[in-house]
Order: structure tokens, then C-alpha cells, then sequence
């Protein structure tokens, strides 16, 4: 029955948080993200690597900081992340890094009250025109995925089937992982 629409998160970040002290017992949930890079069909400019590190990293953190000033009855963080995380790829490198430093830095601000799912490819707008990997899940299997691990706190795989892939990543070297990127993704 509520509803906040913003331009800018940090630029409104005040109208969001007036929003919020409207409410008790609130589990927020970063759903961010920006892509851009897909190598090799698309190498990021400047400006895209600005927006994919302001994206998956810099907006949530500074929410989660501001949040957290304000000493809001917040239960509990939610942040998406991907596998990309694990290991950087010529693919989504930068993508990757910023995730990875998302959950990094969330985990050290709240390490008792937060989530972070990693997920594969979801189908929303950020991953229109990328090629579908492997275990690719509609947005309405990913939200359901996320209300069922709520109750958790730490760092989840998604699927059962990513965390063997996240297991794989990181025991395959870079360069195996680029080349089968490279030829069959």
C-alpha cells in the first residue's frame, strides 16, 4: 500500500529514508545492478564503468550507511549479488569486481543482519541482450528464491546447481574459464 518513486537514490536519499520511518520490522532488499560490459560484443566506456561500480556497489553501500544512521527498525539487508563474484572474468570483469566488493564491504557493516544471494543470469531488462547461460531463471523464480531464504544471513547460492558451478570457478583457471566463455557462451 506504499509506494516512493526517486530519481536518484543518493540524490533523494532523504525522501527515502522519510519513507521508511513510516515502518517496523523492515527487511531491505538492494535489487541493483547495471551491466553493460558483455565482452566480446561490448567493451564498457568510461562512463559505464562509472555506472556499473555506482550500480552494484557505491548506491547500496551508501544506502546501507544512511539506513543505518538513522537507526531504523531494519531486520534485516538483502543484498543481490551474482557468481560473477567469485571469480573475474574477461567477460563481466568490472561487474564482477564491484559485486564482489559489494558483498565484501556489506558483510563488514552489518554482519549480523545481513543476506546476500548469489544468482546466475535472471532475465529482467539489465540482461536483455545477453546471451542465456546456463541455469538462466525468470525474475519471478528469483524473487521467489529470495522471500524462501529470508530467514538466512550470510552468503547463498541461489540453486543448488550454481553452487557446484561456484565451486568449478573457482578451481578452473581464468583462462579455461575466458576461452569456454569465449566459444560456447
Amino acid at each position: 500500500n506504499s509506494h516512493l518513486t526517486v530519481e536518484d537514490y543518493v540524490d533523494n536519499v532523504d525522501a527515502v529514508i522519510s519513507h521508511l520511518k513510516r515502518f517496523d520490522n523492515l527487511c531491505v532488499i538492494f535489487m541493483n545492478g547495471y551491466l553493460k560490459e558483455n565482452r566480446p560484443y561490448e567493451y564498457p566506456t568510461a562512463e559505464q564503468i562509472r555506472k556499473t561500480i555506482q550500480g552494484n556497489l557505491t548506491v547500496p553501500i551508501y544506502l546501507t550507511q544512511k539506513l543505518l544512521e538513522e537507526n531504523l527498525d531494519i531486520k534485516k539487508f538483502v543484498y543481490i549479488s551474482s557468481i560473477s563474484s567469485i571469480k573475474f572474468r574477461y567477460k563481466n570483469y568490472i561487474y564482477g569486481i564491484s559485486k564482489k566488493y559489494l558483498e565484501e564491504v556489506s558483510s563488514k557493516l552489518i554482519p549480523e543482519r545481513h543476506l546476500i544471494l548469489r544468482f546466475g543470469m535472471v532475465e529482467t531488462r539489465m540482461s536483455e541482450n545477453h546471451k542465456k547461460a546456463p541455469f538462466t531463471i525468470s525474475k519471478n523464480k528469483a524473487a521467489e528464491i529470495i522471500f524462501h531464504n529470508l530467514h538466512k544471513t550470510g552468503t547463498v547460492s541461489s540453486l543448488f546447481t550454481l553452487r557446484i558451478i561456484s565451486f568449478l570457478i573457482r578451481i578452473v583457471p581464468s583462462k579455461l574459464l575466458n576461452y569456454y566463455e569465449s566459444r560456447f557462451l
